[in-house]
């Protein structure tokens, strides 16, 4: 859910009050509002999945 600021993604554009749900056949690629930022309340199911190669390496180190 956005509490503050908005982003977008593939989807659409979310602001204030906004819920995105999620599958594991989305590629979530959020980027934020250059002006304002965003701040979300994120909830997972299970560990994430990152694509880029240094993510990855330091997804162990860092617990998500």
């Amino acid at each position: 859910i956005v509490l503050s600021g908005s982003y977008e993604d593939e989807l659409g554009r979310f602001e204030p009050g906004d819920l995105a749900d999620h599958d594991e056949d989305v590629t979530h690629r959020p980027r934020s509002d250059g002006r304002d930022g965003c701040i979300c309340l994120i909830a997972t199911e299970g560990p994430l999945r990152f694509e880029s190669f240094m993510a990855r390496m330091i997804q162990p180190f860092i617990g998500i």
